[in-house]
């Protein structure tokens, strides 16, 4: 009997020893989760509730399609860039969302969006009626840009800058942000623009208003963002 009662102690103290070594050594019998693209494991998801208050990390400023300035994070995404010219693949964290929002602001304008594949509005936009509306009128005949005399074929306001002020946190959860941007432009945007993005099949995705506006838009405004974010 006490030859059995040693040998079950061993094999407890063996168990108790593996168990700590697995949890030291990072492995377990717990799954990983499933993100969308392999880049984003190499990303920073831990807690970043405090972007709130303080920008996050930013490693650059870089001109988006519209011309604006719009900050890149190689800590917090997008880390996966599509053939549309939007960057996807984000930390599933509040500093992630913030960077899928101004990273679809970055991406291709509303003409360009007309020839992104579904592929690509499946991965920018979260499932619903809405995203199905955007991907039918996706898929529509192509209408050619008139040209000759008397038509404009430059893009307006291309003598003027617009910038990035800051941004508003309007709700925070594991899976839903809703962020307030704040732009300002001499002659081409002054004003904020509401996104919602919601975690979806392993990654941040905008939930869209509607096919026409995706975002929530509202033009003039005097007052100054939460927090303060330019380069």
């Amino acid at each position: 009997m006490n030859k059995t009662k040693t040998r079950n102690r061993n094999v407890a103290a063996v168990t108790v020893g593996l168990a700590s070594l697995l949890a030291v050594s990072g492995c377990s019998h717990q799954p990983a989760e499933n993100y969308a693209y392999a880049c984003q494991s190499d990303l920073d998801h831990g807690d970043t509730s405090s972007v709130s208050k303080e920008a996050p990390e930013t490693d650059s400023w870089a001109p988006g399609k519209d011309g604006v300035r719009y900050p890149v994070s190689a800590k917090f995404g997008g880390c996966q860039d599509l053939s549309s010219g939007w960057k996807v693949g984000h930390a599933h964290n509040t500093a992630g969302a913030l960077f899928a929002a101004t990273d679809y602001l970055a991406g291709p304008t509303k003409d360009e969006q007309k020839n992104a594949s579904e592929e690509d509005a499946k991965s920018v936009y979260a499932a619903g009626k809405v995203r199905d509306q955007i991907i039918a009128d996706g898929k529509k005949p192509k209408t050619p840009e008139p040209t000759g005399e008397g038509y404009v074929t430059e893009s307006p306001g291309s003598d003027g800058s617009a910038q990035l002020r800051g941004y508003e946190i309007q709700q925070e959860s594991a899976d839903k942000v809703h962020v307030l941007l704040y732009g300002q432009s001499d002659s081409v945007l002054s004003g904020t623009f509401g996104l919602t993005m919601v975690w979806q099949d392993g990654d941040w995705k905008l939930d869209p208003v509607s096919a026409d506006k995706p975002m929530e838009l509202q033009m003039t405004t005097t007052s100054d963002p939460a927090v303060t974010w330019s380069a």
